[in-house]
């Protein structure tokens, strides 16, 4: 019977194992279930109140029981910790650097707008910035375990010694003595009212025994004659899509890049730019300038002659 009502009152608590203040926040955090001090504290205080309240039965001791817990979770973290190695990059390239050149070829050189310098658009960049990034958040969360549990009393119970009382005198019809001998054939032996005549025989043993007291099990949601409660810390991670700048390392992106300088206005030679270590600066000629893609910005046409531009 024990067996069967406990496992009833389990299946109960298990509904409520765990419960975030709004769905939301689901901090992942595991309470001990632990019988603890101040429930033990309780439930002597419970069986305190039985052995008064039951007198003259006597309770001899109580037992914890099914011990179960719900949370409740403050809906404000108290820290929010973002795992960088996470990090994606949003929005738009703000600036890059880091810049190597295994792919460039003359095909890939061409003019942006009206400057008199020599780009490429087959340049990659190893670091990149952008205006917006994403990344996994890990948010700490402090809360309150709120437990529940059984007092459940065992009851020591004395029965007596059972017998029979037997006539043993001469038998003769009326007899008061043998009637008053016969009468009670039970209960606890007590020869004094009965006579020298009448022998009591023993047919039961008297003892004592301890029965676990399920049916006055105190419990859920608290047990004894208060509540416990203890502080706890979860976490919880979601993905924040708004995380704002950030410069991105170990890139590969194609950009379009400055790699030739011009001479500039005093004339001269065409220089490599950028880290560029290719032959492509030298020499440049008048047709392959002026016939060169714009590969961004607007188109100005045919530049007047210069000295910062192949003659």
């Amino acid at each position: 019977m024990k067996a069967i009502k406990l496992a009833a009152c389990a299946a109960l608590a298990s509904t409520c194992l765990t419960t975030p203040a709004t769905a939301a926040i689901t901090p992942t955090s595991t309470p001990s279930t632990a019988v603890t001090a101040e429930m033990t504290t309780q439930c002597a205080a419970y069986l305190a109140s039985l052995n008064t309240t039951y007198a003259p039965r006597e309770f001899t001791s109580v037992a914890v029981e099914n011990v179960t817990y719900t949370i409740t979770w403050n809906s404000t973290p108290t820290s929010s910790t973002p795992d960088n190695s996470t990090r994606q990059p949003l929005g738009t390239v703000t600036g890059f650097s880091n810049l190597s050149f295994e792919n460039v070829t003359e095909a890939s050189l061409g003019r942006t707008g009206g400057s008199p310098n020599m780009f490429s658009n087959a340049v990659t960049a190893h670091t990149v910035s952008y205006s917006n990034s994403s990344v996994q958040v890990t948010d700490t969360y402090d809360g309150t375990v709120n437990y529940g549990y059984f007092c459940t009393p065992t009851e020591k119970v004395t029965t007596p010694a059972l017998g029979l009382h037997k006539w043993t005198g001469p038998t003769r019809a009326g007899d008061p003595a043998k009637e008053n001998c016969e009468s009670i054939n039970s209960g606890a032996h007590v020869d004094s009212d009965r006579g020298a005549n009448c022998e009591w025989e023993q047919t039961q043993a008297g003892g004592t025994d301890y029965v676990v007291r399920t049916e006055l099990s105190y419990g859920y949601p608290f047990g004894g004659v208060g509540a416990v409660t203890a502080s706890i810390q979860g976490t919880d991670t979601r993905t924040d899509t708004n995380a704002g700048p950030w410069t991105f390392e170990n890139q590969n992106l194609a950009v379009t890049a400055l790699v030739c300088n011009n001479p500039g206005s005093k004339g001269g030679t065409w220089r490599n730019a950028n880290g560029y270590t290719g032959g492509l600066c030298t020499p440049i000629t008048n047709a392959f300038y002026t016939n060169a893609p714009t590969l961004a910005g607007n188109n100005f046409g045919t530049l007047y002659p210069s000295n910062s531009v192949p003659q």
